[in-house]
């Protein structure tokens, strides 16, 4: 691998992991950076590597810490997925290292593991653990976006020209995929991340929120408390007007919707299950039990 190997995560602490992510960019804050992950924003990236507040960076749930200690079975998992599908018999190695793009000293990784291909050679391999929710994420050749670009800002990292995911689904199925090198994208993301790290981390310009909910947490965080001034921002009178428009025509969508649902329930009487062509629309009592509050049932449709 042409890479630096930075740090040794096997003798540092969590605390000191998570600071030493602060001095650059990830595999896992690509996605983010480029506004593709539903969960972090590109502001709320920002904020994560310019805060001082350890709370800002993410906190290890459950599934985080299910994935690091399945880590070794599914290692195993994959060695045997190899000779049963590719009929090569292969020993993956741990990467237990933070690493270093030789050339630009903000650009990181940490891979879940190596191993030695006989006709590729050296190959990287990361490990995911998914729910049964995004089985069709995975299924065929495909790989969620925020996956493939966390891997191929790998191989430009490290130099590896072929990497393996191996993942499994709802604790039922294991499988994997080969992911090849595309060196066009790795020009694009480690482009992309140059301009992120200098212009807005380095510079402490923060990006652009762009709608999503971590966007609305981040902001909280940056300014916790009001003061008693008041701004002039007479340069956003056509966002004011197109709020108040957006929030006009979100009231009439919402009362059209409803006036459809109304429709079926009507429609349907009686019946708990209609079909519209291959599709469901199903009215069914849900019944609720009263731990915490009364008890209650009702009837609530669902269009599928």
């Amino acid at each position: 691998m042409h890479c630096i190997k930075l740090v040794d995560t096997r003798e540092i602490t969590r605390e000191e992991w998570l600071s030493w992510r602060k001095k650059g960019i990830g595999g896992s804050d690509i996605s983010s950076l480029l506004g593709l992950n539903p969960w972090r924003s590109p502001l709320a990236l920002y904020y994560d590597k310019v805060s001082e507040d350890d709370e800002t960076e993410e906190e290890e749930s459950i599934a985080m810490e299910l994935g690091k200690e399945l880590e070794p079975f599914l290692r195993e998992k994959f060695a045997n997925w190899m000779l049963k599908n590719e009929f090569v018999a292969i020993t993956v190695e741990e990467e237990p290292f933070m690493m270093q793009h030789p050339e630009h000293e903000w650009a990181l990784a940490n891979i879940d593991g190596k191993f030695i291909h006989p006709e590729k050679g050296l190959c990287g391999l990361e490990l995911k653990t998914t729910n049964e929710f995004a089985r069709k994420d995975w299924e065929d050749d495909e790989l969620p976006i925020y996956y493939f670009l966390q891997i191929q800002w790998y191989m430009g990292v490290t130099g590896i020209q072929n990497f393996y995911v191996g993942y499994l689904i709802g604790n039922r199925k294991f499988d994997a995929k080969h992911i090849p090198r595309n060196d066009e994208v790795i020009e694009e993301i480690f482009k992309q991340a140059g301009d992120f790290w200098h212009n807005h981390v380095l510079a402490k310009i923060p990006p652009a929120p762009i709608g999503l909910d971590s966007d609305t947490d981040t902001l909280k965080k940056m300014y916790p408390f009001e003061d008693e001034n008041t701004i002039e921002l007479h340069d956003y009178q056509e966002k004011r007007d197109k709020y108040k428009e957006l929030m006009g025509q979100r009231k009439e969508l919402d009362q059209e919707i409803e006036a459809i649902k109304q429709e079926f329930m009507a429609a349907m009487g009686e019946s708990e299950v209609a079909m519209v062509g291959d599709r469901k629309v199903i009215w069914k009592t849900i019944n609720k039990k009263g731990f915490f509050v009364k008890p209650s049932s009702s009837r609530q449709l669902r269009i599928y």
